[in-house]
């Protein structure tokens, strides 16, 4: 991400390493996110995280979860 932190997605957690520290993630994940296949982390220039899984994009932003969904 913008801070040089590394995202990385485990069977249902979420790790972040900075500054080489592993820290487990732990503000609000989502169930759908947790319990389903994480393809891909990406940041982009704004600063959100986004996370491609088999439900759809989930974005986090300033602390806050949105699914995106075919429907």
């Amino acid at each position: 991400d913008l801070s040089g932190a590394v995202w990385i997605c485990a069977q249902d957690k979420i790790l972040i390493y900075r500054h080489g520290n592993l820290e487990i993630f732990k503000d609000n994940i989502p169930a759908q996110l947790s319990s389903n296949f994480v393809h891909a982390v990406q940041s982009d220039r704004a600063g959100r995280i986004w996370f491609s899984t088999n439900v759809g994009l989930f974005r986090l932003e300033n602390g806050e979860w949105t699914h995106f969904n075919k429907s």
